[in-house]
């Protein structure tokens, strides 16, 4: 490490390896995945925008969405109509990309300086980027929304705030806040707390609450939602539907998670100064609030304003200052050396596993070590044994990581469960295993800063660079297929020709949007709506009750062939009376045959034609006759 500090053509050298490990570790942690998860229901407000008559009768925007209060769809639409869905998700995601990774070099550098900054980008690309419930929420998305836009917006308002421009910074919240509000609010309260530190004039701008109150009580949106409660069949909805949007909820490992983003940023507060420490104060001070809030306006009191706005999304703040403070630590423990290093060594050895439970065991040992380091206890009056033991346990996780590593290969490519995937998805899986790419990462690493072999390390680091940008875009043929021009012409198209509505099992709302050029009739992914409306929450539940898909059990919508007799499946007699009580709906769609009804067959071909999928149409206007 000593040699990343000298002022020579070698320390340039090694500033350009580490950026080289941080496009490394970018690319393979951010692959693009295409539009999926939150990106459809994205996606699906532009499509509004450009055509009305047929969106506006989707259960997702029947009654209202939170589109009203943003401006990305007008933005996204400019650029679908130019280059088409596919493209247009494709060239945003790449550039916001591009936009966040170089205000993330903004913040780093402000906070930390360009020598520790370097290493602080490689924190946020390495360590894991959820925050939230579950691995659901995260920052950089690999899909497009409109956070993609607003994130990058808000990095550069800390930027300027550190820059002491406030007004700037303010610009470029009001910014982020017209495209996503959700992710700028907490950053434009961290923004107010900031100032009121500096100058206590700020303060007083907690005087705007009485005018929040004021405007609720006039009714008007969205503030006229702070006097508005859940009721209980609203909420039962929400439970199911949006339970990770309530803290309360969450598993415990999310709510340690959270705990250690927090103590990630009090230690910054005890070593940084200046307007860094004031930035770490102010976010520290605003996770508090804002989670307290939350939890007070879900769970408590179950208030639609309250909840609607969660607060608790300050956590995507907490957590990318928490993860770019990382390395800063590390290298500070190692300068001091003894078993202070060891500390040191056991927080990088935590990064192969977190966020997963085994990662705590190492970030327990190494708060251990930093303690006896802070008793004053040092490496040489440490029993020979025990630095024996020391010595043996690194060697044997390492040693462990290499065997899971090896251990990763051989099931993504052996198991059963696999079997179905394509040779190129096995791959894929094996790259991108981060056990994998973590394992080459300190393979580079010693060839470089320990053994000194830097051409060696260049070329190592390279040779596993260039398959991963090869397998960068994972978008499977299926998901390329639906959003191209060419399957407009879909056979299937012809059946869905009266109301334009059409349920496709498995949750395959996009291939309802841009297949087929129709509304859907349900999927899971368009229960986010429940939670801002009670009409979307009654009548999700009320078609799922139809469906049959109501029970827990049933919320993957993925079976396989010997569960298809299970009560999470439609059969005959689901289709007929969904049909019969649903006269708008055209046809509904399977990935299998249903006994007993006549279907419309259709095959998506793939060059593998073992991989040929089967699609079952079943028109509606059948069943209503007979």
């Amino acid at each position: 490490m000593k040699s990343f500090y000298t002022s020579s053509n070698e320390h340039k050298l090694n500033i350009f390896f580490v950026f080289l490990i941080f496009v490394f570790a970018w690319v393979v942690t951010h692959p693009y995945s295409g539009i999926w998860h939150d990106g459809w229901l994205y996606l699906a407000q532009a499509l509004l925008k450009i055509d009305p008559s047929i969106y506006k009768n989707d259960i997702f925007f029947k009654f209202g969405s939170q589109d009203s209060y943003s401006i990305f769809s007008e933005f996204y639409v400019f650029f679908i109509k130019f280059l088409g869905v596919e493209l247009a998700a494709l060239i945003l995601v790449l550039f916001f990309q591009f936009f966040f990774i170089a205000t993330l070099w903004l913040v780093c550098k402000e906070i930390y300086g360009r020598l520790i900054g370097v290493w602080s980008i490689c924190g946020v690309a390495i360590l894991s980027a959820y925050y939230g419930s579950d691995k659901i929420f995260s920052y950089a998305e690999t899909f497009f929304t409109a956070r993609n836009v607003a994130e990058p917006l808000c990095l550069l308002a800390i930027y300027f705030l550190l820059r002491r421009r406030p007004w700037i910074s303010a610009g470029m919240l009001i910014m982020a806040g017209a495209f996503h509000p959700l992710i700028a609010f907490p950053v434009l309260f961290i923004w107010w707390i900031f100032q009121s530190l500096e100058d206590k004039r700020f303060f007083y701008l907690i005087l705007l609450l009485p005018i929040v109150i004021l405007l609720a009580l006039s009714d008007v949106q969205p503030f006229h939602r702070l006097l508005e409660v859940y009721d209980s069949a609203w909420w039962d909805v929400v439970l199911v539907r949006n339970k990770n949007v309530l803290p309360l909820n969450w598993p415990l490992i999310n709510w340690i998670l959270l705990g250690i983003d927090c103590c990630c940023i009090y230690l910054a507060i005890r070593v940084l100064q200046g307007k860094a420490q004031r930035l770490m104060i102010s976010t520290l001070l605003a996770t508090f609030i804002l989670t307290a809030i939350s939890i007070l306006g879900t769970s408590v009191l179950k208030n639609v304003l309250l909840t609607s706005l969660q607060l608790w999304r300050i956590g995507w703040v907490l957590h990318f200052l928490a993860m770019a403070s990382v390395p800063y630590f590390i290298i500070i423990l190692w300068r001091k050396g003894g078993l202070a290093a060891y500390s040191a060594l056991f927080l990088t050895l935590s990064g192969f596993l977190y966020p997963d439970w085994s990662s705590f065991t190492f970030i327990i040992f190494s708060i251990l070590l930093y303690f006896l380091h802070r008793r004053g206890v040092t490496y040489d009056g440490v029993n020979q044994r025990l630095r024996i033991y020391l010595n043996f346990g690194v060697g044997i996780i390492l040693l462990c990581i290499v065997v899971k590593a090896i251990s990763d290969v051989y099931v993504m490519t052996s198991i059963p469960a696999l079997f179905e995937a394509t040779d190129r998805e096995k791959i894929e899986l094996t790259f991108f295993s981060p056990y994998i790419w973590k394992l080459e990462l300190v393979i580079a690493w010693g060839l470089f800063f320990i053994f000194n072999r830097k051409k060696q390390a260049f070329v190592f680091l390279l040779v596993c660079l260039i398959p991963v940008l090869y397998l960068w875009d994972q978008r499977s043929p299926w998901q390329k297929y639906v959003t191209a021009e060419q399957a407009k012409t879909h056979p299937f198209r012809q059946y869905i020709n009266e109301h334009r509505e059409v349920y496709w099992h498995n949750g395959n709302v996009l291939s309802s949007w841009t297949l087929l050029g129709a509304t859907s009739y349900y999927s899971r992914i368009q229960g986010a709506g429940a939670l801002f409306n009670r009409g979307t929450a009654i009548e999700l539940y009320n078609r799922a009750k139809l469906l049959g898909q109501n029970l827990p059990e049933c919320g993957s919508g993925k079976y396989s062939n010997e569960e298809f007799q299970s009560k999470c499946v439609p059969n005959q007699t689901t289709v007929r009376k969904v049909c019969s009580n649903e006269p708008r709906l055209d046809a509904m769609i399977f990935s299998f045959e249903i006994k007993g009804l006549h279907a419309v067959r259709w095959t998506f071909e793939q060059p593998d034609p073992t991989q040929n999928k089967a699609y079952f149409l079943y028109p509606c206007s059948i069943f209503r006759k007979s």
